[in-house]
């Protein structure tokens, strides 16, 4: 036995069910929209940042570091250095903090600019080759670290009063 309470035109939508149709489907795109913005906001927020700040390209002003061995660099000091490894490079200071970027050559190859705030004395490696530096009390320092050498500038003075203000 068979019933069919059909008409013979095509089935049309009972009252109500066109919008619990919409409302289900709806809310199935939303949040799986939603959900795909959410999971990509990392990417967009790195992107949209455009990565890390580029060094100038000019060179730093100032008068060239002071070079010194090993011994002076480890010579009448209590506590340890502080050490940070930036692209492939090892730097180590005495005091005060270390801003760094990295700059291109122009043939794809990055190596590091860092700038010292009252450094007081500075030790690099890179490629294996070791190079120290006294800076300094009070003064700031950009060191350059193109493969196989580094480079040490004075900037000039540390003014703590310009960071508070």
């Amino acid at each position: 036995m068979a019933r069919d309470y059909g008409g013979s035109g095509p089935a049309r939508w009972r009252r109500g069910r066109r919008i619990a149709f919409l409302w289900t489907w709806g809310s199935r795109i939303f949040l799986v929209a939603g959900f795909l913005i959410f999971a990509s906001l990392p990417t967009m927020l790195a992107l949209s940042m455009g990565g890390p700040p580029a060094a100038p390209d000019k060179p730093p002003v100032g008068p060239p570091c002071r070079a010194i061995t090993q011994a002076e660099f480890y010579r009448g000091w209590k506590g340890g250095p502080k050490t940070f490894v930036f692209l492939h490079t090892t730097f180590t200071r005495r005091r005060g903090n270390a801003d760094c970027h990295g700059r291109s050559d122009g043939i794809a190859k990055h190596y590091p600019v860092c700038e010292f705030n009252a450094p007081v004395q500075l030790a690099i490696t890179s490629e294996g080759k070791h190079f120290w530096f006294d800076v300094g009390p009070g003064k700031v320092a950009v060191v350059e670290a193109p493969p196989g050498t580094a480079r040490c500038t004075v900037t000039g003075r540390f003014d703590a009063q310009a960071l508070r203000d």
